[in-house]
């Protein structure tokens, strides 16, 4: 048996028609050149080439700081200076008379320190000193620590322009006090003091603990007197942006909960 005959199919196609209507506007600036080759159709376009001083652009990239080189819509974008390039290319479309725009990039930088009672406060003098020795220290935006390199910090921010002195001086004064006799800490007079302030500190809803009585004790071995120095008289040594904006890390314990600490009142001058 032969196979049944094919079905025979009417196709029918509709055609359908867009109307697409076009207008000219003048737009601004001067007339463009168009180069076509009947298929594509590109812009004029200009390559701006930079030179720069190697030597000036080795010294800044020694010092943490990059110059950086911006033509605003080019391909390229922006470009920074490398240990080994003098020339830059930046291509951008010929009318739109390409701007080169240069500024010094420094880089955000942070100095971070844990505790450790005297060995964190004597090596966080010794870092800040090596920074500062290298030419480093003025590149920094940030500095935090806690427990002891808080001691540090607190010792230098009481000088406004503690960045732009020699940290030999401090450093060697916190040697000489240190490594004095220190028997008068548990003197009549010393402890009257430290129990009127934790009384003093009771009342104002604090929890008494050890490490209360101990920043008192640390504050008569590093300063010999009381301190009456607060956070907020660091304003003096952050109001031009001289120094490092400082972060202090401590812990609240009022009321037997432990949260972040407020640094307000007469207190915030306490080493936990």
């Amino acid at each position: 048996m032969g196979s049944p005959p094919a079905k025979k199919e009417r196709c029918t196609k509709k055609w359908e028609s867009l109307e697409v209507e076009f207008w000219m506007e003048r737009i601004p600036g001067p007339p463009e050149h168009l180069i076509t080759n009947d298929v594509l159709v590109s812009r004029e376009v200009c390559c701006l080439e930079v030179q720069v001083d190697i030597n000036e652009s080795r010294k800044y990239l020694r010092e943490s700081k990059n110059l950086v080189l911006t033509v605003p819509a080019s391909h390229e974008g922006t470009q920074k200076t490398t240990e080994d390039t003098d020339t830059f290319y930046f291509h951008c479309v010929k009318a739109w008379e390409p701007v080169l725009k240069v500024r010094l990039q420094v880089p955000v930088i942070a100095v971070m320190a844990t505790g450790g009672g005297l060995r964190a406060m004597s090596a966080m003098f010794g870092h800040l000193l090596a920074l500062q020795k290298l030419n480093l220290l003025d590149c920094v935006t940030y500095v935090t620590g806690a427990s002891g390199s808080t001691w540090t910090l607190a010792d230098l921010y009481e000088h406004a322009d503690w960045s732009q002195r020699s940290l030999e001086g401090p450093l060697k004064a916190v040697k000489e006090q240190v490594t004095k006799c220190k028997l008068n800490l548990m003197s009549i007079e010393h402890l009257k003091y430290y129990h009127k302030e934790l009384a003093e500190r009771a009342k104002a809803g604090h929890v008494p603990s050890f490490t209360t009585l101990w920043s008192l004790v640390q504050e008569m071995f590093l300063h010999e007197r009381p301190r009456k120095y607060k956070l907020t008289d660091q304003r003096k040594a952050l109001e031009h942006g001289q120094n490092p904006l400082p972060f202090y890390a401590v812990l609240n314990v009022k009321e037997e909960k432990f949260g972040t600490f407020k640094f307000r009142g007469k207190y915030s001058q306490s080493f936990f």
